[in-house]
């Protein structure tokens, strides 16, 4: 194992040399700062750097260093990823820091997928932006990406090797990886995990969507799809079907059973459609198994080669949550946006108001006579799509569960309606109280 507190570099010792460093078996290489290819001022940036096994740690990865020389020079690196386990922070070209004195530099840099696996340190949008002096191959022994839970976008076409038969890609780990390039290898894609985004294009590669991996974006993809039981397809809704991009398939989509659709938006869009989601010139095998609506509504159907949702004003808690104006991140049942203690569903229920701290409306207890009397107020038309129920006993280890909703228990009585609400109450006999007299009760509200 090495540890370099700050950037380290892979350089040629004088012009016309190329530098090799090798990384193998189970030897750890860790930096600090960056891993360069050389910042150079005497000598051409050359340099090969092959991984075929162990660790390499880096703040990030410059293909061809900084150059900086008063001579013209051509400057080429190589970065093998044979093997091993590649960390690191966003992946640059290097720059031209300086202009020989006649002449131009040439910066030429190869990145080869063979069968090491690519992880990203954090989050990144511009993990690995494109840059013409790159060239990022898979070759036969595929690209492997582990996006280890975070986010990020790579625009750098990911290209076939010439003469490589199985240049396959392997998105796994938690977290995103979107792809915005113009990708050209034509090996079988598959999602082990997390979301692969396209937003660029992928060629004729066979994408296979594993249980619980997502496929998403608005890009075109070359080949066939297969989204397997228990995986999804992700899709950001417009604000309205005329602005909705597509997820295109230029061969057949298979959906097997229970497959699932993610459905989001930044703003509540316009009722209507359809929104074309996804539209498969080969045609589309199977249907959805269900729909995560994430505070929509409306329907997602197959309709001919296309997949498309038509979109409804939202009733129940999804309805109710869209009144208060809050953001995307504090509409879900299980967020406290104003921090009372109050969920949103439970707000909900109590005929709340989630954007407004008040404590008033959780359930009132009267103990004044042979019995605890537990009372507060519900949203009449909650009942439809929330259970409810109140539980107590005489000490925190043990609960007697007592519905609300129906079938309604005989100690729950239900008030008349008054403008959309009324009163519960439940009476629960002193007898069931701990030899202290102690009795604890609780409300407990849950979205089926």
């Amino acid at each position: 194992a090495m540890n370099v507190t700050g950037s380290a570099t892979v350089c040629a010792a004088s012009s016309g040399v190329a530098s090799t460093l090798t990384v193998k078996n189970t030897g750890s290489l860790g930096i600090a700062g960056n891993l360069l290819f050389c910042t150079s001022t005497t000598r051409p940036a050359n340099g090969v750097l092959t991984q075929s096994g162990g660790t390499i740690t880096a703040a990030g990865l410059s293909l061809s260093g900084n150059i900086s020389d008063s001579t013209a020079r051509t400057h080429t690196s190589v970065y093998n990823l044979n093997g091993g386990t590649l960390t690191t922070g966003p992946i640059t070209a290097g720059v031209v820091i300086g202009m020989p004195t006649t002449g131009s530099h040439s910066i030429s840099a190869t990145f080869n997928f063979n069968g090491g696996t690519l992880k990203p340190a954090g989050n990144s949008a511009n993990f690995w932006d494109a840059n013409l002096a790159v060239t990022a191959n898979v070759q036969n022994g595929g690209a492997k990406i582990d996006t280890a839970g975070f986010d990020i976008t790579i625009s750098q076409p990911l290209i076939k090797f010439t003469g490589s038969t199985t240049d396959t890609l392997i998105k796994d780990g938690l977290g995103k990886m979107t792809l915005a390039g113009s990708n050209t290898y034509t090996g079988p894609t598959t999602i082990y995990a997390g979301t692969l985004g396209v937003t660029g294009s992928l060629a004729a590669t066979a994408v296979e969507v594993k249980n619980n991996a997502a496929l998403a974006g608005t890009g075109s993809l070359g080949g066939s799809v297969t989204v397997r039981t228990g995986g999804h397809l992700a899709f950001d809704v417009a604000a309205s079907a005329g602005s909705q991009d597509p997820l295109t398939v230029a061969g057949t989509l298979t959906l097997e059973p229970n497959t699932i659709i993610d459905l989001t938006a930044a703003a509540p869009p316009a009722t209507g459609g359809p929104y074309v989601l996804l539209t498969a010139t080969g045609g589309i095998n199977g249907a959805p198994g269900s729909v995560t609506f994430n505070g929509l509504a409306g329907s997602v159907v197959k309709n001919g080669n296309n997949l498309e949702l038509t979109v409804t004003t939202p009733t129940g808690y999804a309805g109710w949550i869209d009144d208060f104006g809050l953001a995307l991140a504090d509409r879900d049942p299980t967020d406290d946006p104003d921090n009372d203690g109050i969920e949103n569903l439970l707000e909900y229920v109590l005929t709340g108001v989630p954007s407004q701290s008040d404590q008033t409306i959780l359930p009132d207890l009267n103990a004044s006579g042979s019995n605890f009397v537990f009372t507060f107020t519900r949203r009449i038309d909650a009942a439809n799509d929330t259970t409810q129920v109140f539980e107590f006993g005489s000490d925190l280890s043990g609960w007697t569960p007592l519905s609300i909703t129906a079938p309604k228990a005989s100690e729950v009585s239900l008030g008349p309606a008054v403008g959309g609400s009324q009163t519960v109450t439940v009476t629960i006999p002193k007898t069931h109280a701990s030899l202290s007299g102690i009795l604890f009760g609780r409300l407990k509200v849950a979205a089926p």
